[in-house]
């Protein structure tokens, strides 16, 4: 029994040197379908209501992004792990305005910090929308 029991020590020590033994990571939150969000404004002008569909393949991320102002690609989308970011570009006048979003995944909110150019950034949750 001693032989067997020495065996079975010398086999885990050798798969444990060659990197044999594996280690499931926890997967990263299923964000693809639709969120929606009502993100404040700090002007005078009444905030707006987003609608966002998400599409995730490996850690790209793809969709559109619904507004008062219209609807837009998801530009720049990446998601890694819990983490999400994109870009949303908007034609105002004859300028492309950048939007950057990055955020963090937990359960069905997303909490987004959105840059807008060179302003000051601001924070809002996205929540996933049920579906009947």
């Amino acid at each position: 029994m001693k032989s067997l029991s020495a065996l079975r020590v010398a086999l885990a020590v050798a798969f444990l040197q060659i990197g044999v033994v594996q280690v499931e990571l926890p997967a990263a939150p299923d964000i693809t379908g639709r969120w929606w969000a009502d993100i404040p404004n700090k002007t005078p002008v009444p905030g707006q209501h987003y609608t966002f569909e998400f599409k995730v393949d490996g850690s790209t991320l793809t969709g559109t992004v619904d507004s008062e102002g219209g609807r837009r690609a998801i530009e720049e989308g990446h998601v890694a792990g819990e983490t999400i970011s994109f870009v949303e570009l908007v034609v105002f006048d004859s300028d492309l305005i950048r939007i950057e979003y990055s955020g963090v995944v937990s359960g069905d909110e997303i909490r987004f910090t959105r840059t807008v150019e060179d302003y000051e950034s601001e924070q809002f949750i996205a929540r996933r929308s049920v579906t009947l």
